[in-house]
């Protein structure tokens, strides 16, 4: 969608934050980053300014600080990929949310010029 920015806690459209809740029966996705490339190229500012810069988050920025580019692409895949234990762990606790966003068809269709 032209002019929309996804953040880690949010959502801008023409660069105006996106008010949330946008609805109540609406789930939001926890957007990270495109790729390990752009997470690790906005590590420095989260742990400077953004999320990883509280209180609640001072051993992790601790720890990603002063971690080896190694020790953070680790870091990266085992908090950003999903293994069945960590999905059977996350529906045990009911912080799972499955859905079909068929967004293999809606690429698809953009692709072609029909969105």
């Amino acid at each position: 969608m032209k002019g929309l920015s996804l953040r880690l806690h949010s959502v801008f459209l023409n660069k105006e934050r996106v008010p949330t809740p946008f609805h109540r029966s609406l789930r939001i996705l926890h957007f990270h980053a495109q790729d390990p490339a752009a997470w690790e190229r906005s590590l420095p500012f989260r742990l400077s300014q953004g999320a990883y810069n509280c209180d609640a988050d001072r051993p992790l920025q601790t720890h990603l600080t002063d971690a080896s580019p190694e020790v953070i692409r680790l870091f990266y895949a085992d908090t950003m990929t999903l293994t069945p234990e960590k999905a059977a762990l996350l529906q045990e606790h009911g912080r799972m949310i499955t859905c079909d966003l068929s967004l293999r068809a809606k690429v698809g269709a953009l692709l072609a010029g029909h969105l």
